[in-house]
């Protein structure tokens, strides 16, 4: 896994995605050298997180959105400030208040707003959303929405919600550009 992980790095990959969902703990002590070679590496964590929409029944694995809390990766970030944490779909619906904890208190944890609960948590206006550290929120789309429809609902969303157009720019194309390495710091 770590030749694996250095030799993608060395490639060019940005990014690891992680998806807890099938079964481990980020937060497990035994992938401690798992976070020492991505923060080695240079690459920045995606992780898929919340619910995950499997039919139940024979031949569909075990999966749950149990580790896949932005919770989960608290400790890895405190131990290794030099990853970049994006906690994709907004932390899932029923953690999206970690996400804000976590985007709030730690400076390399950042949520995206992939459809689903992403969306989710914005369409509704869930509490503290409005007071949270929105350069630390991405614009992500995995969904089977046209871009142009879900570019339009986030703008008029946010603007709605009384973020500035600055906000936006951070929002759609600086925060995540500078992640990446597209735009200078």
């Amino acid at each position: 896994c770590l030749a694996t992980l250095r030799r993608y790095a060395n490639e060019g990959f940005r990014s690891v995605k992680l998806f807890p969902n099938v079964g481990y703990d980020p937060n497990d002590e035994r992938f401690e050298p798992f976070w020492d070679a991505v923060e080695q590496a240079g690459l920045l964590v995606l992780s898929h997180c919340g619910w995950l929409g499997l039919d139940e029944g024979k031949g569909v694995p075990r999966v749950s959105g149990l580790t896949a809390t932005p919770a989960h990766f608290e400790v890895p970030a405190r131990r290794h400030p030099r990853i970049t944490f994006i906690m994709a779909h907004f932390g899932g619906a029923e953690n999206y208040l970690q996400t804000i904890v976590m985007t709030a208190r730690l400076p390399n944890m950042f949520a995206d707003v992939a459809p689903g609960w992403g969306r989710w948590v914005f369409d509704q206006e869930l509490p503290g959303l409005r007071g949270m550290r929105f350069s630390h929120c991405l614009y992500a789309s995995d969904g089977p929405l046209r871009y142009e429809d879900d570019i339009r609902w986030w703008r008029e969303k946010l603007l709605a919600m009384g973020r500035s157009e600055a906000d936006l720019e951070s929002f759609f194309y600086t925060a995540p550009g500078r992640l990446l390495g597209l735009i200078p710091e």
